[in-house]
């Protein structure tokens, strides 16, 4: 099976994106391409490509791309990122464009990273993220002898400063963690040492997908790493995390999360208890192992016009 892969994005977000890919190559019967953003159907044809995926990072990187690209009879899959659903005003493309835009298209699959009820007019099914399990797994279990001194502080590596309203809660946590002097003050965009940083803390924060509640990368590199998951609500937590106690949790106003980050760092039998729960919980479900023979099963059925397997519901 030839896949050829069309992305065009910021490099700071390889791990969820095109190193993780990558990994379909690891299959014997798959052959693995990148295009470059400006290929034309032409520039391909020496492929002779089974499936042509695409990787919609931000809903304008779709004008970049060929569209006879859509219309050559391959199948055509958009790896989905930053898609919401309608009903959240004010977040960009809330006018139904990108769904419009699959409709027209006729694209064979949508792979949705993030969780949403709305519909889709074309056939989707949801791909969480995952961790990168050799980046992100604690060193003492890829056999270094190098312990980890916890700093007993709330840390946060991620994005925060944009206006977006989907940011809200995140700015909301950290100016609450803040006030109370519960935050690390080594916070916000972390690119180099991002796994030590997530190792390195007892707890970090997650806010989930802000006010969308849907799972990000971190979600699940934050339990890999051994630190506790501090997070807001996120849909579907039984399917992702079954029955056991996994992370801390705390309302999208923030009215508890100083009193249930104060207890992370004061209670630490019952926080390594919960942390040791979602690290084993990611590791049997939620690691970039995983989620690559998921995907290789998806690519698998949508060739063989088969029905695409949907293991998380949708």
């Amino acid at each position: 099976m030839n896949v050829v892969v069309f992305c065009n994005y910021s490099s700071s977000d390889d791990r969820t994106r095109i190193n993780f890919l990558r990994k379909l190559a690891n299959f014997k019967d798959i052959a693995f391409y990148i295009a470059k953003p400006q290929y034309t159907l032409s520039d391909i044809a020496a492929i002779d490509p089974d499936i042509l995926l695409f990787v919609l990072h931000q809903p304008e990187i779709r004008h970049t791309w060929d569209n006879k690209l859509f219309t050559c009879g391959v199948h055509t899959i958009v790896l989905e990122e930053d898609h919401y659903e309608t009903k959240f005003e004010g977040l960009v493309y809330a006018d139904k464009t990108i769904i419009d835009w699959y409709a027209k298209k006729n694209i064979s699959l949508i792979l949705r990273r993030h969780c949403y009820e709305e519909k889709a007019p074309v056939e989707s099914v949801w791909l969480p993220f995952s961790a990168n399990e050799k980046e992100f797994y604690p060193l003492k279990n890829l056999g270094y002898d190098r312990q980890i001194t916890k700093i007993y502080k709330i840390g946060f590596a991620g994005s925060y400063t944009s206006q977006q309203i989907y940011y809200d809660v995140r700015r909301l946590a950290i100016s609450k963690l803040l006030e109370a002097k519960l935050l690390d003050e080594n916070y916000g965009r972390i690119y180099d040492g991002y796994a030590e940083y997530l190792r390195s803390h007892i707890s970090c924060l997650a806010c989930t997908g802000g006010l969308l509640h849907t799972c990000l990368a971190k979600t699940f590199e934050i339990p890999l790493s051994g630190s506790a998951l501090l997070t807001n609500r996120m849909d579907h937590p039984k399917i992702l995390w079954g029955n056991k106690k996994c992370y801390f949790e705390y309302k999208d106003n923030c009215s508890d999360i100083t009193e249930i980050a104060r207890y992370i760092l004061e209670n630490n039998n019952e926080v390594q208890e919960v942390t040791k729960n979602g690290l084993l919980r990611v590791l049997e479900a939620h690691t970039d192992q995983h989620r690559i023979v998921e995907l290789y099963n998806i690519l698998h059925a949508l060739v063989q016009n088969k029905p695409v397997p949907k293991i998380w519901g949708q």
